[in-house]
C-alpha cells in the first residue's frame, strides 16, 4: 500500500511540475518589442537640476562608455553603422573614435613666419558622449508579475562640431549589439 501511495504522489508531483513548466514558458506577455529609452549623460533643458544629478549619480560615466568601446575594440561586441545592416570592423571603429586633423598648421619655431603642418589628434572619450540610446524589449511575466527589459542594441552619440569647434548638434557614432 505504501508503494502505491508513493508512486501516486510521485506521479502527481511530476505532472504538476510539467504543467508549471509549460505555464511558465507561456507566461511572458510582451509589452513592447522595440522601444527606445535614452540615458542622458549631460544636463539639458528637459531635466531639472536635481533630477539629473540624482540620475547621473547612479552610474559611472567613464566605466559605462569605456567598457562598451573596449569590448568593441577587443572584438567581443559588434559595432554597426546602421544596425543590423552594416557591420563595422575594429579598424573602422578605431577611426571613428580617434581622428587626425591634418589641415592644422602651426608656426615653425625654428623659422618664424613659416607655417608647417601640425596634425591634431581628436579622441572621443566618455565626456564627448552626451547620451546613449537603448533599444529594448519589455516583457511581463504573468506568473511572478516581474517586469524584465532586454537590450538588443545601443547607440552612442557624439557632438557635431564646426571647423571652429562650435557645437551645432548631435550625431550618431555607431550602434553596438548586445544579447545576440
Amino acid at each position: 500500500m505504501k508503494t502505491i501511495t508513493f508512486l501516486f504522489c510521485l506521479t502527481a508531483l511530476l505532472a504538476c511540475n510539467k504543467n508549471m513548466k509549460e505555464e511558465s514558458k507561456n507566461s511572458k506577455l510582451v509589452w513592447a518589442d522595440n522601444v527606445w529609452s535614452t540615458l542622458p549623460l549631460e544636463k539639458d533643458t528637459v531635466w531639472e537640476g536635481t533630477d539629473f544629478t540624482n540620475a547621473s549619480n547612479t552610474f559611472d560615466r567613464e566605466k559605462l562608455v569605456s567598457s562598451i568601446t573596449n569590448a568593441v575594440l577587443a572584438g567581443k561586441l559588434k559595432a554597426y553603422s546602421d544596425f543590423p545592416n552594416k557591420a563595422l570592423s575594429v579598424k573602422e571603429v578605431q577611426n571613428i573614435l580617434v581622428k587626425w586633423d591634418s589641415t592644422a598648421t602651426s608656426e615653425d619655431p625654428n623659422n618664424p613666419g613659416v607655417f608647417i603642418s601640425a596634425p591634431i589628434k581628436m579622441e572621443i572619450d566618455s565626456w564627448s558622449i552626451p547620451y546613449i540610446k537603448f533599444n529594448e524589449k519589455i516583457e511581463l511575466d504573468t506568473l511572478t508579475y516581474t517586469l524584465s527589459k532586454k537590450t538588443s542594441y545601443i547607440t552612442l552619440f557624439n557632438y557635431k562640431r564646426t571647423e571652429k569647434g562650435e557645437t551645432v548638434g548631435i550625431k550618431k557614432l555607431f550602434d553596438v549589439q548586445f544579447n545576440e
